[in-house]
């Protein structure tokens, strides 16, 4: 069901969603974010799950050792493979007809970054799809979620469009469905670093983010999480002291 919906959209998503679209300061903001973690990853595999049409991962080509964008929309992966052909594409960039299920007991190299980019709360099994990702982290890999804010009302006007069939199924996440999820993945929380704004700045969910605070994305809640000994680093001060600062330069 969700395949064919995402299919439907295909041929219009990046119109709606890309660089050059109402969106696009969005999608400058988020490709801002990713290259600096991608710096930070050195050498740099990136699995983005629900790729779509790759424009995001596409964004990161320069600087990437390589990158897996999956998707289990066939128009989707389709069209990401066109935009991969384009003059200055890097050829380490491929796109698979994949589900996030197929992440589990992943048989290939580790990723050193692991991007769900508004994908995850059109999956069907999140809390497993997230501990499956977890799985295919290198030692030092960087998972990072981004979602609508179930509290926001792009996401409830999302909810009630998904509801009427006018955009593919959605469930929204809470913050504290994301954070039991991450603790049953054995991913730690990354805290916000030292705060210099991109675009006005974003800022990682959490009670011990940078002062001063970043702007949130609009609707959008952010998560980065570091594969590690399952716990939640945003407890205590001193826990917040040993985590890596991700957040961009």
């Amino acid at each position: 069901m969700a395949a064919a919906a995402f299919d439907a959209l295909a041929a219009g998503w990046d119109g709606r969603h890309g660089p050059w679209s109402p969106r696009g300061a969005g999608f400058r903001l988020r490709v801002a974010l990713l290259r600096h973690l991608s710096r930070r990853q050195r050498p740099c595999r990136v699995l983005d799950v629900g790729c779509g049409t790759g424009l995001h991962l596409l964004a990161l080509a320069g600087q990437l050792e390589s990158g897996l964008g999956i998707d289990l929309a066939l128009a989707m992966i389709e069209r990401a493979r066109r935009h991969a052909q384009a003059p200055g594409q890097a050829g380490r960039i491929r796109f698979d007809v994949l589900p996030a299920a197929a992440l589990a007991g992943w048989p290939g190299e580790p990723f050193d970054l692991v991007l769900f980019l508004g994908s995850l709360e059109h999956i069907a099994a999140p809390a497993q799809a997230l501990r499956d990702a977890a799985g295919c982290l290198s030692q030092h890999g960087l998972l990072v979620t981004l979602i609508l804010h179930p509290s926001h009302p792009l996401g409830r006007r999302a909810c009630r469009c998904a509801g009427r069939g006018s955009m593919p199924p959605l469930r929204l996440i809470a913050p504290v469905e994301m954070e039991a999820w991450a603790v049953q993945a054995g991913v730690e929380r990354v805290q916000a670093g030292r705060p210099v704004p991109v675009l006005g700045g974003l800022r990682a969910a959490g009670r011990h983010a940078a002062r001063p605070p970043f702007h949130h994305l609009p609707a959008t809640d952010i998560r980065l999480s570091r594969r590690g000994r399952a716990r939640n680093v945003a407890t205590t001060p001193s826990s917040a002291a040993k985590a890596q600062t991700s957040m961009p330069d």
